[in-house]
Order: C-alpha cells, then sequence, then structure tokens
C-alpha cells in the first residue's frame, strides 16, 4: 500500500464523510437546507445547534453541504451514465 501524507488522509476522510451523509443524510435529524434560523445569523463554528454554523441569511452550513453533495453525488453519476451510454452506441 502506498504511503500516504496526512492531508491526503484528512481529504480523503472528508469526502468519506461528506459520501456517508449525502447517502444516509435522510436518516439524520438535520433540518432541510433552505430552513432559516432568524436568531441564529452568522453564528460560529460547534455552536449550539449548528456543527459549521450558520451564513449570514440563517441558513446551516451543514445542512447546506450535505444537500449540495447529495446533488453533486447524482449529477456525477448521471453524467458518467449517459456518457457511458452513448459512448457505448458509438
Amino acid at each position: 500500500m502506498r504511503k500516504f501524507t496526512k492531508p491526503t488522509w484528512f481529504a480523503i476522510g472528508w469526502l468519506g464523510l461528506m459520501l456517508f451523509f449525502s447517502l444516509f443524510g435522510w436518516l439524520l435529524p438535520f433540518k432541510p437546507w433552505n430552513f432559516v434560523f432568524e436568531d441564529d445569523l452568522e453564528v460560529g463554528l460547534f455552536s449550539s445547534g449548528h456543527l459549521l454554523g450558520t451564513d449570514s441569511n440563517g441558513y446551516d452550513l451543514l445542512s447546506s453541504a450535505v444537500a449540495g453533495t447529495r446533488m453533486s453525488i447524482f449529477i456525477a453519476i448521471a453524467a458518467v451514465g449517459l456518457g457511458g451510454f452513448i459512448g457505448s452506441l458509438f
């Protein structure tokens, strides 16, 4: 097995975590990504109820990252599948 540096392991771990959240995020108790927390505008990391904090509009950043990851993985799988299908026809 090849030796990886610490930043490489960090990136692999982060991508694995986001993949886990994208596949099993619906089982976890996240608020919807478009829910606005009006009392918690721009709170920082690890604040009460918001692991990654909120943005200036009051959206939870972890919920947004999970929803964005889910959509990105769907688009990637659809693009590779469609490209493979079209390529196999040619």
